[in-house]
């Protein structure tokens, strides 16, 4: 089980992660998730919700618990491109049985198969990390039976 300030300090050292630090805040964002540390106050936000950034909910607390940094990203990333997937989809589904625009029919589709991407490309990081993890983990197991 990991800490905020251990989830904080683990997206500091992470290379991927960008730095975004302001008058009396230090904040780390990767992959639309960012990460603040107001004091000795940390917080995670979605910054791909809506027009302004929102605190990630409890449940999504507890991944990063779980996990950490990078995993509980990716982990997030997963769930927003599924959310997004859903409003696509829902908007092709409404202009092809309205207006039947093709210009717009074929930049969804567009827009679907670029979220698609992203999805696989990260869920194939997530089993690579995954499988690491399992790996060092067996490796101390051996290594306490002997």
């Amino acid at each position: 089980m990991y800490k905020l300030n251990d989830i904080f300090k683990q997206a500091t050292r992470d290379e991927v992660s960008i730095k975004i630090d302001g008058e009396g805040y230090e904040a780390m964002l990767r992959q639309g998730i960012k990460i603040t540390k107001e004091g000795e106050s940390y917080q995670i936000f979605n910054t791909t919700i809506g027009v302004f950034y929102q605190e990630i909910s409890e449940e999504q607390y507890q991944i990063f618990y779980e996990y950490g940094w990078v995993i509980g990203v990716y982990k997030l990333a997963l769930i927003n491109y599924k959310r997004k997937l859903k409003v696509v989809e829902n908007k092709m589904r409404n202009e092809v049985n309205t207006r039947k625009n093709d210009k717009h029919i074929k930049t969804l589709k567009k827009s679907r198969l670029n979220l698609l991407e992203s999805y696989r490309t990260t869920s194939n990081k997530l089993n690579k990390l995954n499988k690491i993890k399992s790996n060092d983990s067996n490796k101390i197991n051996i290594r306490n039976t002997k």
